[in-house]
């Protein structure tokens, strides 16, 4: 298959804020701008938030802390990331984080390959404007994009 060459582009930080759970997300960029290579998300979470334990059958995910303390778990391994690091969570590897310190935790997120991003808008019409979002909708909404739960908690 024949590719044609990608042009440069700039994606403005205004986008929207997608809420899911108590995380503010904002899709940085789509896989389309990529040629289908990667996508990326901005994440903000409150102090204690954080992910529940899940697997990704299609992609991996590349954390890159830009603001607070995490506590990730990956693959049976419990490791702390603060500004600076990078979590690597390979395809079929099961992980999750959470916001340990006392400040919002920041983190840009690669997502390779693209597709995961998309699953961000819509999580955002299950969790806004209401305390009580519908988790099997959401648990089923993962497993359309291949992501899926798994045990143990942090």
């Amino acid at each position: 298959m024949e590719t044609s060459p990608l042009s440069p582009c700039h994606i403005p930080a205004d986008g929207p804020v997608l809420r899911v759970f108590e995380d503010r997300v904002r899709v940085a960029l789509y896989g389309e701008a990529t040629g289908g290579s990667h996508a990326m998300i901005y994440d903000e979470t409150p102090p204690g938030g954080g992910t529940p334990p899940h697997v990704h059958t299609r992609e991996s995910e590349t954390f890159y802390i830009l603001e607070g303390e995490f506590e990730f778990w990956v693959d049976g391994e419990t490791v702390l990331a603060g500004p600076g690091d990078t979590v690597y969570a390979p395809q079929n590897v099961p992980h999750c984080f959470r916001v340990c310190g006392e400040g919002l935790g920041k983190s840009l997120v690669v997502i390779q390959p693209p597709g995961f991003e998309k699953m961000f808008a819509e999580a955002n019409s299950l969790f806004e404007n209401t305390q009580n979002p519908d988790l099997d909708a959401f648990v089923e909404l993962l497993g359309r994009y291949g992501c899926h739960l798994v045990s143990p908690a942090l």
